[in-house]
């Protein structure tokens, strides 16, 4: 992750969150927004597990440039398809 340094430009890089049992991003949607009226942008990813569940995780922004842990934000039955998913909203 890379903040606005205010000059038309980024500060340096830093990790905003790490899990090393996300496993596979190839079957990771990113989504960026305001999620929940705060006024700062968090992300929300559309996970495609291989057995055929999915999940949508929510970060919410902290002020200083990084994220809460993830939340599982909506996890519905099975026979949702990915592939055919398109995320279409208002975003506070």
């Amino acid at each position: 992750m890379a903040t606005d340094s205010g000059c038309r430009g980024f500060q340096e890089f830093f990790q905003s969150w790490t899990d090393p049992t996300w496993g596979d991003w190839a079957h990771t949607g990113i989504h960026a927004g305001d999620l929940n009226g705060e006024g700062r942008d968090d992300l929300a990813a559309v996970r495609d597990y291989t057995d055929g569940r999915m999940k949508m995780w929510t970060w919410t922004a902290k002020t200083g440039g990084t994220f809460n842990s993830p939340l599982g934000s909506w996890n519905p039955a099975t026979g949702w398809n990915y592939d055919r998913l398109t995320l279409i909203g208002q975003h506070h």
